[in-house]
């Protein structure tokens, strides 16, 4: 084909639908093998060309088929049907979607998908969707896969486009070609500065010859190298091991073979080293130590931080040794490697199974800097920006989508869509609760008719003869949450997003139109319907201002133009969001990327797999890597390593063999005949460039090695290969097990299964397993087809389970591991396995489709590879055991034929596998079939094992290779017992015990206390038994005694008696019980004098009838509200728990029914053009009813029948004369035409005024006989009236003695929930509520006490006194507490207001009057007024003298009112001992020197205190009060001495 040069960097990776669906082929170019390239852009369009196609062929195809409906198997694609849209969320990565879908049967389908193990849908995969058989079409990623068990998947919407919830898509994915790894080296390869990539001169033109290194000329001392580091050895040897490598290298002694020295070598001489490792040459160890090396003699540029290096140094290198593998698997192995020499290492990719690499995983580093601020700030500041951006976007994407979603118009939406009279016409004059609680709109919608009109004066000039409909305030928000849907033109869907829900994710909603508009109005009013029959145009609908006069056919058409351009404008809003979100998320990855390349700057080294490197390739070219290591580069397409390397790279290091696995591609005919397979690796060897061969090998035992002497005739084998022991339990280490088993289909795509050969490798690894030498992750099973891995892994779970639940061993390593990987062996493809090892292979190679006669006609398919047949031959170091059909691969393929004929010459070859037995070296066991295993069930021979066990018994299983360590014996022990003729029937207890247990055979001892017989163990002694035989003795009662002989007789009878109780009734009781202490349990069932209920309690607990229990039935009382009570009919009713029914004209109370409602401050509405009233809604209007009629018109036109200032009545007396008056018991049409009508708010009935003045001037008395607060109701259907301008004072009277109840009703259960939470200690909470009680009734004292309790609570003892002192002065003990003092505050204070008049109050009851003296006294102390204290007990004493409270208060004040005064008096006292007391214990105080002289009488009790020339009276004594020991005056002191 013609190339295009530059142009091909403006080809789109995502290929549009005309080349999605030509018929004419794609032209495609060659991969220039041993040949040439022009230029570099002929080189880097060859390979983006072929690799794009690999990626769009598949897809092709499978299209294809599926648009021509040919059915049958799709091997290209995989097809999902039913794919819906369900949600959508807002990530880092931009928008995604989940949807969810039905995949396509599977062929020859007998078991689900397991979605865990499926490689469908994975993360990054391609999705091409339609919904109208690809006419059009979108792209898609797959960006979550954990739903797929429920058959969901989120993905990624490519180019801006969007899927409609209201569609069902198909939906095709590649089988084969992997999206994620396609789409970032074909940009890679699109970069204009891929035009200056190095080694031009051997990768486009194919030079031999290769130079050494750039870098080395530019160090300090140029080729000279250190290999000390990598061969301690060579110090002890040459001292300073240092020499020039570009020069003879000497020889030392190492481990190193000599084709593994010329590789080292060859790779730090070259700048293009190209190393081939055949099987087990270790080509990854010489790669990791070349590594080594470099990193050791290769200094860093001096960075900013001085991590590395100091500014002093000459770099040697910019940037870090890049280190790139194919697989996650090899990448781990490398860098574990280097990761043993040098710690700073960074991997980048999330797939690691290493655990010594955690913490060194980019996203890791990056939290951890994250936490410990160690990024610098700019860079934090240009993410939290990002990302509040991004936040942001994502909240008015919400707003857009709600506004989609949007059923009903709102008023806040219809501003800049509607006029300002339709938007007035429609919200302001449309509330109103006739609407029986619908929305406005909804209302609007469903035909609803003004029943009434009203113009409130603070809108008169604006809708001035409209009706205004009075209703609940609706908010805009209320809208969007309707679940109604507005019915639609037919067929018609809107889709719109709910509530977000788990996961962050928000659901699709489609609505659909349940029913045609037709269907609706045939149910509406014949008036409305019957009016405009015509359709309006909707030009005219669009400006017109009175909504509600429209019929409903014009309200659906004008609400559905209103919606349409509401859902345009957020449509466009939406789509211009998205685009900015994505912009934003592009910012937000740009500054985390800035982030991670300041911690990838620090590192040495950096590892990822090749996808990483195409994707990070910007990170890449700043880094600027100048040394690049691909391992597995013989696997990898040439495009992958060119996206690894930039214009920086100045040293590329390729290992690898081209002889193994080649590069995966999707599309055989570009391997065939365009050779996209051929890797760069193979490409440059096969032209001949400078490459060099590892050709010892150090895994394989050399029978096995030989198989692929053919393929490397060079390789030889290493001394430590033939040390290997052989396979135990099998003859040979080696064997090809003929068979001719017929293959079958497997259910992937190309994919084979054989059953019998997968029995056949199930078994034989069963019997390894069972000769105890190795352990499940010694053993793998290989094979070259997914169907086949599947099959074996599948029965290997059902062998393995098995043994784990019977207990039998699975090996060293697996006995304690739940891990499926450490209990089973692993089942791999040999594609996956490539690079890995393992001591024994077994190798399924599947394929057996020889027809007698038809020979030509069978297939090998991969096995026909060279490349694949090589590695699956190289994995096993100790034993090879390889099961397929020889006749059809030697047939099919040169080199079976070859490898089969050596096998053959050998005895390796055969139809029957020969097994030895370790036990008995001579027998062997010939197994062919599945079933011939059984032979060798336990891992031995036929024989019987023949072991003697530590208890004496032989082993009772087959030959078997296990240890009898752990062996338990199952036979049974039957050893006699020394003293009697019985035997131990005990299991074979050898190894634990070798003693029998006592005998336990039953027989008949006497007992020789009491002469029974009685059945025990034969061993034991019968002196020692309890009797258990009944004993025979009576109890005082009468009864037997209920213990056993050998038991002490019971105390008390436990024999079940019947009893007469003293209420008469017989029940039974044990023996001793006395029934005058017994409860009778008999039901009462007597009627209730306070309820009339039945009694649910006991005889005994409502003491025969005199004291029942309380009733635990529901109460259901009227309260005064109207609302039955539901508390329990014994408890006191508590405020009303419904929703409150008070409404004005205004607003409604939003309280609940018993609480009491806040009074309306708006203007009162009740005006017309003759009175008007100035006061507030909640006062009693002063203005009188108008009784002059109204002079507006109805809608129909005719005069409106009621009165000036009403609401007009919805009636008309000439279009509805037949509507029923139910005072007059008469219709319109029989009224006087001068009669004029009211109609009631509340229910709509239309009554003439004469009659309903009357009934709502009625006084109580004449309605209800009761004295109960009733609110006047309509007399036509009971409904109370509360919304009525012209009764508006009749209803405000009644509303305030309802108000008053509610006060008084509410404040006491409001201040029993303050008490609990004084018992609780909740103090601040106690005080908010009874603040909140006394504000409403300031007369409740119960409420004043819990208010002072609270206070004292938070240490406001003051504060509490006023709310004490305000109960005691209405109380009829405010006489005596009249001298007390008033409590001395930081700020005025009052309990309740002084302007209020209390006279109406209630006087508290004298046990709260006493409860709050007795709170003021405990008060008083804590203020240390104990003066006060104590004569507040006094007062409590002098009325209620056996208060124990008051008592223990006052005995405390007056305790602390002594030492109170005594302190006082001391302090005028030079020293102690001035204190006295009386004969009864009364204290006094003897001043001057403290020796009394002079008598008095005591104060409180009259006795002679005192005394005369120092002596004490007598029954005076010195009082210890003051602390002191002795009196002043004393011998103590010495004064005593003094005589004066």
């Amino acid at each position: 084909m013609t190339m295009q040069g530059p142009e091909f960097r403006k080809i789109p990776i995502i290929p549009s639908k005309d080349e999605l669906l030509s018929v004419i082929p794609t032209a495609v170019p060659v991969n220039k093998v041993g040949l040439r390239y022009t230029s570099v852009l002929e080189y880097l369009e060859t390979h983006f060309r072929l690799l794009r196609e690999d990626f769009i062929n598949p897809l092709r195809q499978g299209i294809k088929q599926y648009i021509n409906r040919q059915g049958g198997y799709f091997a290209e694609v995989r097809i999902y049907s039913n794919v819906e849209l369900k949600g959508v969320r807002f990530t880092l990565n931009g928008i995604e979607n989940k949807v969810s879908f039905v995949a396509e049967k599977v062929r020859n389908k007998t078991r689900e998908i397991n979605w865990e193990q499926s490689k469908r849908l994975m993360f990054g995969s391609l999705l091409c969707m339609s919904r109208d058989n690809f006419q059009t079409i979108t792209w898609a990623t797959v960006a979550g896969r954990k739903e797929l068990a429920q058959n969901m998947v989120d993905l990624r919407l490519l180019d801006g486009s969007d899927l409609d919830a209201s569609s069902k898509y198909v939906m095709v994915e590649s089988a084969a070609a992997y999206f994620e790894a396609y789409s970032h080296v074909l940009k890679s390869l699109q970069r204009e500065d891929m035009e200056n990539i190095p080694f031009k001169s051997h990768l486009i033109s194919l030079e031999k010859h290769v130079k050494e290194p750039a870098y080395l000329s530019q160090r300090a001392e140029g080729d000279r190298y250190d290999f000390s580091s990598a061969f301690p050895g060579g110090t002890k040897e040459f001292g300073q091991f240092k020499f020039h490598i570009l020069q003879d290298w000497p020889e030392w002694n190492s481990t190193l073979d000599s084709s593994q020295v010329a590789a080292l070598k060859h790779a730090l001489t070259k700048n293009l080293a190209l190393i081939q490792g055949p099987p087990g040459t270790g080509k990854t160890f010489v790669g990791m130590l070349i590594v080594k090396l470099l990193l050791a003699n290769l200094k860093r540029e001096a960075t900013k931080t001085g991590h590395f290096s100091t500014a002093e140094d000459v770099p040697d290198l910019f940037g870090p040794v890049l280190i790139v593998c194919y697989t996650n698997h090899a990448l781990d192995q490398f860098l574990e490697g280097v990761f043993r020499s040098e710690k700073n290492v960074i991997r980048i990719g999330g797939r690691s199974k290493n655990k010594q690499l955690d913490g060194r995983n980019l996203q890791t580093l990056v939290q951890l800097a994250r936490e410990n601020r160690d990024v610098q700030g700019a860079y934090v500041r240009k993410a939290v920006a990002a990302r509040d951006d991004r936040r942001r976007l994502e909240a008015e994407i919400r707003r857009c989508v709600d506004e989609l979603n949007l059923p009903y118009v709102s008023e806040t939406l219809l501003h800049g869509v509607a006029t300002e009279d339709q938007i007035t016409n429609l919200f302001y004059l449309g509330r109103t609760s006739a609407l029986a609680g619908k929305k406005v709109v909804e209302a609007w919608l469903e035909a609803e008719n003004l029943r009434y009109v009203d113009v409130p004066a603070r809108r008169v000039e604006q809708v001035a003869n409209r009706y205004v409909v009075l209703d609940d305030e609706v908010e805009a928000a209320d809208l969007h949450d309707q679940t109604v849907n507005v019915p639609r033109e037919e067929g018609r869907r809107t889709q719109g997003l709910a509530a977000p829900g788990g996961g962050g994710w928000v659901h699709v909603q489609t609505r659909r139109r349940s029913r045609p508009v037709e269907a609706v109005e045939q149910q509406q009013d014949p008036v409305v319907n019957n009016a405009h029959r015509d359709e309006v145009p909707l030009e005219l609908l669009v400006d017109y201002p009175d909504v509600w006069s429209l019929p409903l056919r014009e309200r659906k058409r004008l609400h559905e133009y209103w919606l349409d351009e509401i859902h345009a404008n957020a449509q466009k809003e939406l789509t211009r969001f998205k685009q900015e979100y994505e912009a934003a998320c592009i910012e937000c990855k740009a500054a985390d990327s800035e982030v991670q390349l300041s911690l990838l700057r620090r590192a040495k080294v950096i590892g990822m797999t090749t996808t990483a490197a195409a994707r990070l390739h910007d990170i890449l070219v700043a880094l600027k890597p100048e040394i690049v290591v691909v391992e597995e580069a013989a696997e990898v397409l040439e495009s992958h390593i060119l996206a690894c390397i930039s214009p920086y790279t100045k040293h590329l290091i390729l290992i690898g063999d081209h002889l193994q696995l080649r590069p995966s591609v999707a599309t055989f005919r570009l391997a065939q005949r365009h050779k996209l397979d051929v890797s760069m690796f193979e490409r440059l060897v096969q032209s001949g460039v400078e490459h060099t061969i590892l050709k010892t090998q150090r895994r394989m035992k050399p029978c096995i090695a030989k198989l692929i002497s053919s393929i490397y005739p060079q390789l030889r084998n290493h001394p430590s290969v033939l040390e290997y022991e052989d396979v135990k339990g099998v003859k040979s280490s080696l064997f090809f097990l003929d068979h001719n088993a017929p293959e079958e289909a497997g259910h992937e795509a190309g994919s084979k299964v054989n059953l019998a050969e997968a029995k056949l490798v199930v078994e034989l690894c069963s019997y390894l397993l069972k000769q105890e030498a190795y352990a499940p992750g010694d053993i793998t099973i290989l094979t070259m087809y997914k169907g086949q891995v599947q099959e074996i892994s599948r029965r290997l779970k059902d062998r393995f389970q098995c043994r784990r639940v019977t207990g039998r061993p699975l090996g060293p390593e697996a006995e304690n591991s739940e891990a499926t990987d450490s209990w089973m062996p692993r089942v791999s493809s040999v594609d996956d396995f490539q690079g890995e090892e393992n001591d024994i292979i077994l190798l399924s190679l599947v394929r057996s489709n020889l027809v007698p006669g038809k020979e030509d006609e069978g297939t090998i398919g991969f096995l026909k590879t060279g490349n694949r047949v090589c590695v699956a031959l190289s994995r096993a170091r100790k034993g090879l055991y390889i099961f397929g059909n020889a006749q059809l691969l030697a047939l099919k393929s040169p080199l079976w034929k070859g490898i089969l004929h050596g096998l053959h010459q050998d005895g390796l070859m055969g139809s029957k596998l020969v097994l030895c037995c370790q036990n008995h070296p001579g027998v062997e066991t010939s197994v062919q079939h599945p079933e011939d295993f059984l032979q060798v069930g336990d891992g031995g021979c036929s024989r019987p094992c023949e072991y003697q066990l530590e208890c004496g018994h032989a082993c009772p299983r087959r030959c078997h290779p296990e240890s009898h360590d752990t062996f338990i014996c199952p036979k049974m022990c039957l050893k006699p017992y020394d003293g009697c003729t019985h035997r131990c029937v005990k299991s074979c207890h050898g190894r634990e015990d070798p003693a029998c247990p006592p005998c336990k055979e039953p027989v008949l001892k006497t007992l020789p206390t009491c002469g029974h017989e009685q059945s025990v163990p034969c061993s034991t002694d019968p002196a020692k038994l309890t009797c258990r035989s009944p004993c025979k003795k009576l109890l005082s009662c009468g009864h037997a005694c209920p213990e056993p002989c050998g038991l002490p007789c019971a105390k008390s009878c436990r024999q079940v008696v019947h009893k007469e109780l003293p209420c008469g009734h017989a029940t039974k009781m044990m023996c001793p019980q006395d029934p005058r202490t017994f409860s009778c349990l008999k039901p009462c069932r007597d009627i209730l004098p306070d309820c009339e209920h039945r009694c649910e309690g006991t005889c005994g607990k409502c003491k025969q009838g005199t004291e029942h229990i309380p009733c635990q039935r529901p109460c259901k009382r009227d309260l005064f509200c109207g609302h039955q009570c539901k508390a329990r009919c014994s408890a006191s009713c508590p405020p009303c728990s419904e929703p409150c029914q008070k409404r004005c004209l205004h607003s409604r109370c939003a309280a609940i029914c018993g609480a009491p409602c806040k009074q309306c401050l708006e203007p009162c509405s009740w005006n017309c053009r003759h009175f008007s009233c100035t006061l507030l809604c909640c006062e009693i209007c002063q203005r009188p009813r108008c009784d002059r009629p109204c002079t507006k018109r109805l809608v129909c036109g005719h005069p409106c029948i009621g009165l000036c200032g009403e609401p007009c009545p919805s009636a008309c007396r000439v279009c509805q004369p037949g509507t029923f008056d139910a005072i007059t018991q008469l219709t319109l049409e029989e009224c006087e035409s001068s009669d004029r009508f009211v109609e009631l708010l509340d229910c709509g009935h239309i009554f003439e005024v004469t009659g309903l003045d009357q009934w709502m001037d009625m006084d109580d008395s004449a309605e209800t006989s009761s004295k109960a607060i009733v609110l006047k109701f309509c007399p036509a259907c009971k409904t109370p009236v509360r919304k009525s301008f012209r009764y508006a004072n009749v209803v405000k009277k009644k509303l305030h003695q309802i108000e008053l109840v509610k006060m008084k009703v509410y404040g006491h259960e409001q201040t029993r929930a303050g008490m609990a939470m004084l018992s609780r200690k909740e103090y601040r909470q106690a005080f908010q509520i009874f603040a909140e009680v006394i504000k409403n009734q300031p007369g409740n004292f119960e409420a004043h006490l819990g208010m002072a309790q609270a206070l004292c609570g938070l240490k406001e003892f003051g504060y509490a006194v006023t709310h004490l002192r305000f109960i005691a002065k209405r109380s009829s003990l405010a006489a005596d507490i009249r001298s007390l003092p008033v409590p001395r505050l930081k700020r005025p204070y009052t309990p309740v207001p002084s302007s209020l008049d209390l006279s109406f109050v209630a006087a508290p009851s004298r046990s709260l009057t006493i409860q709050a003296l007795i709170q003021w006294g405990s008060a008083l102390t804590s203020l240390t007024e104990f003066s006060d204290a104590v004569r507040l007990c006094e007062i409590v004493l002098k009325h209620d003298s056996t208060n124990g409270s008051a008592k223990r208060l006052k005995e405390m004040a007056e305790k602390r009112l002594t030492h109170q005064v005594v302190e006082a008096v001391s302090a005028e006292f030079s020293a102690r001992g001035h204190w006295y007391q009386c004969p009864n214990g009364h204290v006094y105080v003897v001043g001057e020197c403290g020796g009394p002289m002079q008598t008095s009488q005591c104060p409180d009790c009259g006795s002679i205190i005192g005394g005369e020339h120092h002596q004490s009276a007598a029954g005076n004594t010195h009082s210890t009060i003051d602390g002191s020991d002795h009196a002043l005056y004393s011998d103590h002191t010495g004064i005593g001495n003094l005589r004066i």
